[in-house]
């Protein structure tokens, strides 16, 4: 089978799988969804009608069924608790997680990448004595705890951002990075603390190779060799882990939207599973579930651009 065709293939089995589990386990959620949509003082002709339309009173491959064919057309629903499209608070929602998901990852590299490469290069130097624990704490740290004291130090002490809210792209560039910057730090430390120390480990296998020796016998420069040589080989387990990070802050941005007030796509889901808002927390999880596998297979495609081995290995 083509490579392309076979991708794809996957991809439609991981919807199909992620899809119909989250849609059988919503079922299972204590509490009765269609009392919770209809209201406390529901009458049971009102209970009934929520049920019909939903179709809860069918079984889950029935309702599954029946959510994949509207899918097929581009509809993915509409939300029983704001009567919105699903797909159209979906298109709201996701350009903020994109870009706290997106600016979390440019920090974590633009630290983690120079860090592990020196550290890497110079095992003894105060960078790779402090870069070592300071990985560990920055993967151990919860995210809430790190955004709490970014509010107490950014927002409350210094003033320099507002503790909470979001202002669009469209209102200004300079207002908007001021209420994305600390989210997007909070998001970045567990990352960045991650790819440092996996890079690290790379790296530092990477300099012992012989045609790193060969590099630094015919006299060129250390940062050549370094940022030429020895890092593109060593980036594959980092861009692996990069591509399957950003699909992953996608869905794990709830805990800093929330703490932030931001209007992210993390914020919905929380909310729609507190409604029981079944069609839209299905909805949320098939972008993500999207978003998750195409970041992957991009991933896979970009292998042989970074390291030519891979290149001439698949030949």
């Amino acid at each position: 089978m083509n490579p392309v065709l076979r991708r794809a293939f996957h991809l439609l089995i991981v919807l199909g799988v992620v899809t119909f589990f989250v849609s059988t386990l919503l079922t299972m959620l204590p509490g009765d969804p269609a009392q919770v949509i209809a209201g406390e003082n529901a009458t049971p002709q009102q209970i009934a009608q929520v049920l019909a339309d939903l179709l809860l009173d069918e079984s889950p491959m029935t309702r599954y069924v029946d959510w994949l064919g509207n899918v097929a057309t581009g509809d993915l629903g509409t939300s029983y608790r704001t009567g919105q499209a699903v797909g159209d608070a979906i298109l709201q929602r996701l350009p903020v997680s994109l870009q706290l998901m997106l600016m979390a990852q440019l920090i974590a590299l633009l630290i983690a990448v120079p860090v592990a490469v020196w550290s890497a290069y110079r095992p003894r130097s105060v960078c790779a004595r402090i870069s070592g624990p300071g990985g560990v704490l920055l993967i151990s740290t919860p995210e809430f705890v790190i955004g709490l004291v970014l509010i107490f130090v950014g927002a409350v002490t210094l003033g320099w951002f507002p503790a909470t809210g979001f202002v669009p792209l469209s209102e200004g560039l300079s207002a908007n990075l001021a209420t994305m910057i600390l989210p997007a730090i909070a998001v970045a430390a567990e990352p960045t603390g991650t790819y440092l120390r996996l890079l690290r480990s790379d790296m530092a296998r990477t300099l012992d190779e012989d045609f790193i020796l060969a590099a630094n016998a015919k006299g060129m420069s250390t940062s050549n060799v370094l940022f030429r040589h020895a890092l593109r080989p060593s980036s594959l387990s980092v861009a692996t882990l990069a591509g399957l990070n950003t699909a992953r802050l996608l869905g794990t941005v709830v805990v800093v939207e929330s703490l932030f007030g931001l209007p992210g796509l993390g914020r919905l889901l929380v909310e729609s599973i507190n409604a029981s808002d079944l069609i839209t927390v299905q909805g949320v999880v098939c972008v993500i579930a999207l978003v998750y596998v195409v970041v992957n297979a991009l991933t896979d495609v970009l292998y042989p651009l970074i390291d030519p081995r891979v290149r001439h290995a698949a030949r």
